[in-house]
Formats: structure tokens, sequence, C-alpha cells
């Protein structure tokens, strides 16, 4: 699937460059149409987290740098999932 978002080709392909378009923006956050967008200067990574029940989890990707991660915890911690993919991206995907 992140090699679909990648390429811009096929059904998953065309759908994210809709997705990846600003619907939302205010001073505090952007958000696409079903993501939110992030922006670190020239760099820009897409989001989708969210919890369910006891769980939380993250969906992200960045098609400049070619990078994509999937968090999935069996605890509901906001805060912690924050700073897992925090850490993540500063650590090693920046």
């Amino acid at each position: 699937m992140l090699k679909d978002k990648f390429s811009n080709k096929g059904n998953i392909g065309k759908v994210t460059t809709v997705t990846e378009k600003t619907f939302y923006k205010n001073t505090r956050m952007e958000i696409g149409f079903g993501q939110e967008i992030e922006r670190n200067g020239n760099d820009i990574f897409f989001y989708k987290a969210g919890d369910t029940f006891s769980c939380s989890s993250i969906f992200a990707y960045n098609k400049k740098s070619k990078w994509g991660i999937v968090i999935m915890i069996n605890h509901k911690n906001p805060d912690l999932m924050r700073e897992l993919i925090n850490t993540i991206y500063e650590q090693g995907l920046k």
C-alpha cells in the first residue's frame, strides 16, 4: 500500500493525491481530506492517528523522503503515541 501511495499510480495512488490537498488550515493545524498534514520547513508528511476502545494507532508517510511508518499499541494513550512518533521522526526519519 505504501508503494502505491508513493507512486501516485493505480486507484490508491490517485486517491492519495486527493487526500493530500489541504482541506482546512489554521495557525495550529493543517488537515487534508481525511488525514493531517505536518510541515517542517520544506519537509512535509501526512498522518492519521486514532484510538479505538483500548488501543492507539498511527499511520504516517513522507513521499519526498520515501518513508512510511505504522505504530499500533494495545494501550489507549495519545501522549505515548505522540512521544513515539516524535522520537522516531527526530532520531531516524528527519
